[in-house]
């Protein structure tokens, strides 16, 4: 009773002073947040107001009516009165009309910047030449030694010959003939020239340099004009607050959309039962009235000829009969698995219920195990094949619609929000190279889609406000900002549950390590922190396993498997024209080997040397600690030796934010050594950056621990606390974990919404008045900070060296875990609050994984096999009184024994469950059937042809009479 009695006052004072400041750490942050966006007097038109007016304008659902919410339109109606205010005498290009329904006002959003001044100092930028080298790429120094026209293709704004128009308007008819000689070339490229110097003559009404102002409205209202000609999109452009920005909206109607569809294989979601009676009795009905009653039984032709029917009585085939309504009868385990998942036929109906989202099946135990292992109950979770977009009328009931309400009317979609952008985007970027203008300077950030209000609104109650763990909407994420963004969330919340497993075991550590020193009056760690130890390692192993299953899992769900990534070059590439030795197709490779060796080990020299100056700064860093913790230094300095623990505290702090000032400066250094590698694509950009950026913030974020657990007490001869380096180890953690989470959340939020408040009050301000000149919905959004690439960068990389402090050095301090478990819970709902309080909406990018940010997180689970058994060897007192060659054989063997178990978690564990590849390759048996006409019974094809029957037995003598009967 003594012994317990002790260890639980020890045990509860110790803990609740490292705990309780994380906890109320938390609290006041988040109430901080929730405080930050309760705004004061808003714009004229802010994106609160409108959402009010949607509210009333469209019925806004509740937030449980889930899948409404992500196909409806933005309630862009209740800003058409601010575009007429607003509409500007310079936009000569005026909105179309057509005569499609469309559902959609806009796809995206371009802004041109309106700069004035630029020709006092620089005049030469202004002229016809600069707007035909914009144009056209067109290199002035080597067609002036060439004496010819020579273009950069990654810096011609106008791609495709379809953007040269005359002074009509119309497109000009280039020579269609295959002829590719250079002197072709050339007076296709002359013919281009010509017409962009009448283009710029017109415009400004003469051949003479212009002010900037002009030529800006010049590079704008030309962008619109092939926007509309050449693309087929309509747009319209307006004024910004203060005159400083051209804003040009554009949009696609669905003609438009199935056209780009069709044209690059864009895979659509196809529906399980697109013809059964129970369930898609509106669908049925909708479909047969818009196609017709005669191609209508074409497609139920071809389906009941590819698929079948349920059963012999059954009226309409279906595309997967046998699993969906006789699952259990033919397929049981497949069947099963994929109820487990979460498939449900409810969101393929006209309109969900308005219940369906409100049901959860479970309790919240359930639930987490199940998201863990498989997916949650998701009205929205709805497994069926993905295929090419085929544009013949007889395919188009096979693929899934999208129920949208626009006003009081409801009705359906082929594409989704996501879709929409995406094709889009994919008819701009195939004519006008966005990347090229942005890199010249007239463009400001990428396109980007506006907000849907209510989707937004939705989502900022039911997710980004929402205080819980337990649950993140990946469909509602995937179908706003797409799937990259969605499985960024789905590993966040995979992660942060895995961590109440080791959460908990270090919670278990911690108390007994405790008790045990309160008792004992000793600072032995006890043997359970070997069991701790092994725990971690098989928990990291397991962690990355588990996660290729989920994704898995996601893949299948989402139609990802064997997704290809998009081949396009960075505008900043340079290389030289050659053609592909396989295809003949043109491309663009290195201009020289050497050079771009030399600037890789340009780049290795200066990481090594960033590295050099972390390690002196660290030096520097533990000599002033050494210092400091030398009382007769003190002493002799007159500085009272009270003030020795805070000054070594101070210094761990003074560590903390040289980690973090250098982490800033060197993302600068790496971007600009990648520019200097000269990499062809975003990708392959963006995996350099993020091998350069984590070698560096490794060793600039663990040197001082690998300093304090493996060199100090050789180096200096002994560790603080009396000699306990593990103390000293558990100090230098938590203190920079903590400085950690404070300044990251609060930079992440803080720092891109005041510059959003900035830009809006400048604005005002700028203007003449706020009454006549406010903003409106499209230029409220336009000044949101842009969720660029290396937003996505930053999150992962700062998760990553999380997932470093709880697996290196866990032994040090238990609690760890614990730590990271609250930070988790709050940056999942900062990272949502950025998404959608403080950025532009994302282009949704799709992909399949999380790419090379998995093999990262292996490569720290195997490190930590080493680290954690270095720590209980040598840094801990558990083998003190070993030798040094006992513990170095112990360590050998220790990483070994590690290294085994983790193998053995990998094999044991599949990558993918079995049930998965059996659907997947269901799916691509489905598809090939139905869409591609690879059908085995198909009586269409060729048959042996029949002989002349013959069925008599004829006795061995006449045996060559018979010969002569078959001749």
């Amino acid at each position: 009773d003594v012994y317990w009695h002790l260890s639980a006052i020890s045990v509860s004072h110790r803990l609740l002073s490292h705990v309780n400041g994380i906890c109320l750490l938390s609290a006041c942050t988040f109430f901080a947040s929730q405080l930050l966006y309760r705004r004061g007097p808003a714009p004229r038109c802010s994106l609160s107001d409108l959402q009010r007016r949607a509210d009333k304008t469209l019925a806004m659902p509740s937030s449980s009516d889930a899948y409404d919410a992500f196909s409806s339109p933005a309630a862009h109606t209740a800003v058409d009165m601010e575009f007429s205010s607003m509409q500007s005498a310079q936009s000569s290009v005026p909105r179309s009309t057509s005569s499609d329904k469309t559902l959609y006002d806009h796809d995206l959003v371009m802004v041109f910047p309106r700069r004035e001044g630029g020709e006092l100092k620089k005049p030469d930028d202004f002229t016809l030449d600069s707007f035909v080298h914009l144009m056209m790429g067109k290199d002035p120094d080597r067609s002036h030694r060439s004496n010819k026209i020579v273009v950069d293709p990654f810096q011609r704004v106008l791609r495709t010959p379809r953007c040269y128009l005359d002074e009509r308007g119309c497109d000009v008819v280039m020579d269609s003939s295959n002829d590719h000689s250079e002197e072709s070339e050339q007076r296709r490229l002359e013919t281009q020239e010509q017409l962009l110097k009448k283009e710029y003559e017109q415009f400004i009404g003469n051949t003479e340099a212009t002010t900037e102002t002009r030529f800006c409205e010049l590079v704008a209202t030309a962008i619109a004009r092939r926007v509309q000609l050449a693309c087929g999109l309509t747009t319209r452009m307006f004024l910004s607050c203060d005159a400083d920005e051209i804003i040009m909206t554009i949009k696609a109607d669905n003609d438009d959309l199935r056209i780009e569809a069709d044209r690059t294989n864009y895979r659509l979601q196809v529906s399980n039962k697109p013809f059964d009676k129970t369930l898609h009795v509106k669908k049925l009905k909708t479909l047969q009235r818009e196609m017709g009653d005669k191609e209508w039984q074409n497609s139920i032709d071809h389906l009941r000829h590819t698929r079948g029917c349920a059963n012999e009585d059954a009226e309409y085939p279906e595309m997967d009969p046998l699993l969906v309504s006789r699952g259990e009868e033919f397929h049981p385990e497949l069947r099963k698995a994929v109820d487990i998942w979460g498939h449900t036929e409810e969101a393929d109906g006209l309109f969900v219920e308005d219940d369906t989202c409100r049901r959860v099946q479970g309790n919240h135990w359930d639930r987490f195990v199940t998201s863990i292992f498989a997916l949650p109950y998701d009205p929205l979770t709805y497994f069926a094949p993905f295929a090419e977009y085929r544009h013949e009328e007889k395919y188009q009931p096979f693929y899934r619609r999208y129920p949208i309400k626009w006003g009081q009317k409801k009705e359906e979609t082929l594409f989704s929000q996501k879709d929409r952008i995406r094709l889009a985007e994919g008819i701009v970027e195939r004519h006008i190279n966005a990347d090229a203008l942005e890199a010249a300077g007239y463009l400001e950030g990428q396109m980007f889609a506006l907000h849907d209000a209510k989707a937004l609104h939705d989502l900022r109650h039911s997710w980004a406000l929402h205080w819980t763990m337990l649950y993140q909407p990946l469909h509602k994420i995937r179908y706003y900002f797409g799937e990259k963004i969605a499985l960024y969330f789905a590993w966040l919340e995979f992660y942060t549950k895995m961590l109440v497993f080791p959460a908990v075991a270090g919670i278990i550590t911690f108390v007994y390590i405790e008790a045990r020193q309160a008792v004992t009056g000793t600072n032995q760690q006890g043997y359970i922190l070997i069991a701790f130890a092994v725990f971690v390692v098989l928990w990291s192993s397991l962690f990355s396993e588990l996660w290729k299953r989920k994704n898995g899992l996601l893949d299948s769900l989402w139609g990802l498997s064997g997704l290809q990534e998009s081949f396009r070059y960075r505008p900043q590439f340079r290389g030289t024209k050659s053609y592909h030795p396989v295809t003949d197709a043109e491309e663009v490779t290195f201009e020289s080997k050497m050079k771009r060796r030399r600037a890789f080990i340009v780049s290795i020299l200066v990481v090594t040397f960033m590295v050099g100056i972390v390690i002196v700064a660290l030096f520097g860093l533990f000599v002033l600690k050494h210092w400091i913790n030398d009382s007769d230094n003190l002493e002799k300095n007159n500085i009272n030796t009270k003030y020795q623990t805070p000054l070594t505290f101070g210094v761990t702090v003074v560590n903390a934010i040289q980690i973090l000032v250098l982490n800033t400066v060197y993302r600068t250094v790496a971007r600009k050594l990648n520019d200097l590698e000269n990499h062809r694509t975003d990708a392959e950009y963006e995996n350099y950056l993020v091998i350069k950026v984590f070698l560096f913030q490794f060793c600039n974020s663990f040197a001082s621990f690998f300093y304090i657990a493996f060199v100090k007490r050789i180096a200096e001869g002994s560790c603080l606390y009396e000699d306990d380096c593990m103390q000293e180890l558990r100090d230098q953690l938590l203190t920079l974990f903590i400085i950690r989470i404070v300044v990251g959340n609060t930079t992440e939020v803080v720092v891109p919404y005041l510059k959003y408040r900035y830009q809006l009050f400048a604005e005002r301000k700028a203007a003449y008045t706020e009454e006549k000149t406010g903003h409106n919905y499209i230029e409220e959004q336009a000044k949101l900070v842009p969720y660029e690439s290396n937003e996505a960068f930053e999150d992962y990389n700062e998760m990553v060296i999380q997932y470093g402090f709880i697996n290196l050095f866990v032994v040090a301090f238990p609690l760890t875990p614990l730590l990271a478990l609250a930070n988790n819970v709050l940056e999942v709902h900062v990272d949502a609050v950025k998404l959608c309080f403080v950025h532009r909406r994302p282009f949704p990018h799709p992909a399949k994984d999380i790419g090379v940010w998995f093999y990262i997180l292996r490569f720290m689970t195997y490190i930590a096999l080493g680290t954690n058994s270095a720590l209980i060897l040598w840094t801990s007192d558990l083998f003190e009184d070993q030798t040094g060659t006992v513990r170095a054989f112990s360590f050998v063997v220790a990483c070994q024994v590690c290294l085994v178990l983790a193998v053995l978690v990998e094999r044991v564990v599949p990558d993918t469950p079995h049930e998965i590849r059996l659907l997947q390759e269901r799916y691509e048996h489905i598809v090939n059937v139905v869409f591609k006409g690879l059908f085995e019974g198909d009586n269409s094809k060729l048959n042996e042809v029949a002989e002349r029957l013959d069925l008599q037995i004829y006795p061995n003598h006449e045996w060559e009479e018979s010969k002569q009967h078959y001749a």
